[in-house]
């Protein structure tokens, strides 16, 4: 599969030191816009991270979004989401 010209630009600049990651999101995602604390999130320079926040805060969306923008912009990345729910 050959990439556009587009996708080539969007995928540089996608990468968390070129701070594309809103831009990507709206590109591949439908339009999804991060909140100030979820781009934060993304571009921590530590890549083994937890977030804890409340219910319905977007924890579940942002981690999601920041592991397919890094699989699709970073050759080789690799990335487990785990959820755990109490009762």
């Amino acid at each position: 599969m050959r990439l556009s010209r587009s996708d080539e630009l969007m995928l540089v600049a996608a990468r968390r030191e070129n701070g594309g990651f809103h831009l990507a999101t709206r590109w591949y995602l439908r339009g999804f816009e991060p909140l100030p604390y979820q781009y934060l999130w993304h571009h921590v320079p530590v890549k083994n991270t937890t977030l804890v926040a409340g219910v319905g805060t977007g924890k579940t969306s942002i981690s999601a979004a920041s592991n397919t923008i890094d699989c699709i912009s970073i050759p080789g990345f690799k990335a487990l989401g785990a959820s755990v729910t109490a009762n």
